[in-house]
């Protein structure tokens, strides 16, 4: 993986009016950095880069996510790198799951605990993982999870799924 030019996540759009957070994400540089300190026993920092842009993950590579908190607050929405959600295997075992710096960030940032992937999307870049995708447990918004907002905020839990959160 190329460290410099491997952008893996940004923030295209926030609910909260604070335009400063779009283009908020990271390069396999500023995962590495983030790894890193959360190994570390104190100085826990999450680094992120504030110029991407939309473009600099190719569309062919580009998954839409959607970020609320637990009560249902809208937070951010954003794209990913489809390897960073399914690394090839091609990719060393450290390298998988670098999503889940979205997860961290959004927790961490806004305190939104859910985020949500456009299966669609999935399906797109890979259409190798139609069947897991199609499989994928998704969000009943009117079961014990208690994620009723998914109606409000017009997300259709079958085009959805979450994968760390």
């Amino acid at each position: 993986m190329n460290v410099v030019d491997n952008i893996g996540w940004l923030i295209t759009a926030t609910h909260d009016d604070d335009d400063d957070r779009v283009g908020y994400g990271m390069g396999a540089k500023q995962a590495q950095q983030t790894q890193d300190s959360y190994e570390a026993v104190i100085g826990r920092t999450i680094f992120v880069r504030d110029d991407l842009k939309v473009d600099m993950i190719p569309f062919d590579k580009r998954v839409k996510w959607r970020s609320f908190s637990d009560d249902g607050d809208p937070a951010y929405d954003g794209v990913c790198h489809i390897d960073w959600l399914y690394a090839p295997d091609e990719w060393p075992d450290e390298d998988h799951d670098m999503a889940f710096h979205i997860d961290r960030f959004n927790l961490e940032d806004w305190g939104a605990a859910c985020v949500f992937y456009n299966a669609a999307d999935i399906r797109r870049c890979r259409p190798e993982l139609a069947e897991h995708i199609a499989t994928h447990v998704r969000v009943n918004p009117d079961g014990d999870a208690g994620k009723s907002f998914l109606r409000e905020a017009k997300i259709d839990p079958q085009a959805w799924i979450e994968i760390y959160s």
